[in-house]
């Protein structure tokens, strides 16, 4: 993974370096790109194991801190013995842990939401709604995403004012799962 670091004044002094970056992927992967956290874990081990050999304890402790954080412990419960930078890192850390975190939206999210705002539109709109899901179906389907075009399709008929029982996609999994959101806060 390679993030820029940022400094953010009211976390402290701006961290350089590795420290920086530690602090960033980890705060983005707890926080806004959770499916990269196997792939973080596995190179914060790697640094751990680093550290210890080359006896950096702070750096060592910090990130045996961010394993167990990252392994699940929350992090009010995790205290790593460090100073200075190293501190500031885990602060910074904890501090955007703690804060309000925007919900996650995701790609059926939006769908689910874009559906259901078009369904109680205007017919005028809710037809341009449905010419724009028929135009990301052409797309899916020349990209070969079958299961995003099925969904995508079932949508536009349902847009088109096709009953949602008579709408037959083959919808598995979080495409299925958007779906019958999308059919049952249709009402």
């Amino acid at each position: 993974m390679t993030y820029s670091p940022t400094s953010e004044p009211s976390a402290g002094p701006p961290l350089t370096g590795l420290l920086a970056v530690i602090a960033r992927n980890t705060i983005i992967v707890l926080t806004a790109a959770p499916e990269q956290k196997e792939d973080w874990l596995t190179s914060v081990q790697e640094l751990h194991e680093a550290a210890n050999s080359l006896g950096e304890a702070e750096m060592a402790a910090l990130l045996d801190a961010i394993r167990r954080v990252l392994e699940g412990e929350p992090p009010e419960k995790v205290e790593p013995n460090v100073t200075g930078d190293y501190r500031w890192a885990w602060k910074r850390i904890t501090r955007s842990l703690a804060g309000p975190q925007a919900p996650r939206l995701d790609m059926f999210d939006v769908l689910a939401r874009n559906t259901l705002t078009a369904l109680h539109a205007p017919e005028e709109k809710r037809t341009e709604c449905a010419r724009h899901f028929e135009a990301l179906r052409v797309v899916a389907e020349d990209l070969d995403d079958a299961p995003l075009a099925a969904l995508l399709g079932a949508i536009t008929a349902l847009l088109a004012g096709q009953p949602p029982a008579e709408i037959t996609q083959e919808l598995d999994g979080a495409y299925l799962a958007c779906w019958e959101t999308i059919v049952a806060q249709a009402g």
